[in-house]
């Protein structure tokens, strides 16, 4: 069995090449645009400021978060260069004991691999472009810019790194963080189809969505205060005349 994994590992054919190169890059990205781009010009304790999921941006939270991302994104890439391997032989390996439970679409070039991975080569781009049109006023914890950024980006949505960062999260998810991904490895082919547990899981899913949204929705109005309490009218106007998240929608 190891030496079909072997052969795998060293010949690839260019389908498989081309997925596992394009999950990489899109996991190079994803961590890029989860990496704070500069540390706040003050100490967010010294300004005042109401920031109440701030404790989500700490460096620790951060670094784990990124943590967990890359490393089962790079278990995802290891197996979609062996699932070739895995599939034909459906044999249990120290490296997925279960890979007859694995959703064959995400390991292949499938719309459910393909779409999420577009997504994310699109958007943390986008995210990446906001950090640098920022400069250096753009940190991950609240802090009071030195000025009102309406161009670029931002002349067409109020948080556009934050709507790249919804989109980038949840292609994640789809294509990553999900039952019948790597996670299948591991899990009793009953989780994997939803017979048993499907309930709970569904619903602890949708309470991580629900939170995520709730959280963003906090620091999007804790971010809004500050920038009216610091520009006044200069932001009373930039606020009313552009959408929070979507051009043009919302």
């Amino acid at each position: 069995m190891f030496s079909h994994l072997l052969l795998a590992l060293t010949s690839p054919t260019f389908p498989v090449l081309l997925l596992t190169t394009l999950i990489i890059l899109a996991l190079y990205l994803t961590d890029s645009s989860f990496k704070p781009p500069n540390q706040p010009s003050q100490p967010p304790t010294s300004q005042k400021l109401t920031d109440r999921v701030g404790g989500f941006s700490s460096p620790y939270s951060i670094r784990t978060r990124r943590s967990i991302v890359v490393i089962i994104g790079a278990y995802h890439a290891l197996l979609t260069i062996l699932y070739p391997s895995l599939r034909a032989k459906s044999q249990s390996t120290l490296l997925c004991p279960h890979p007859e439970n694995l959703n064959s679409r995400l390991f292949a070039l499938a719309p459910q691999s393909i779409v999420p991975l577009l997504a994310i080569l699109v958007f943390a781009p986008i995210r990446l472009f906001c950090f640098r049109h920022l400069g250096k006023g753009f940190a991950f914890q609240l802090a009071t810019p030195r000025r009102l950024i309406t161009t670029g980006p931002y002349a067409y949505v109020q948080h556009p790194s934050y709507t790249c960062s919804v989109i980038v999260r949840l292609a994640l998810y789809a294509l990553f963080i999900r039952r019948d991904g790597v996670a299948a490895c591991w899990l009793p082919a009953s989780v994997v189809s939803g017979a048993k547990l499907g309930t709970m899981l569904r619903i602890g899913s949708w309470t991580i969505l629900f939170n995520s949204c709730r959280f963003l929705s906090i620091r999007i109005r804790d971010e809004e205060a500050m920038l009216k309490k610091t520009f006044g009218k200069q932001w009373g106007d930039y606020h009313a005349q552009t959408k929070r998240l979507i051009p043009f929608v919302f």
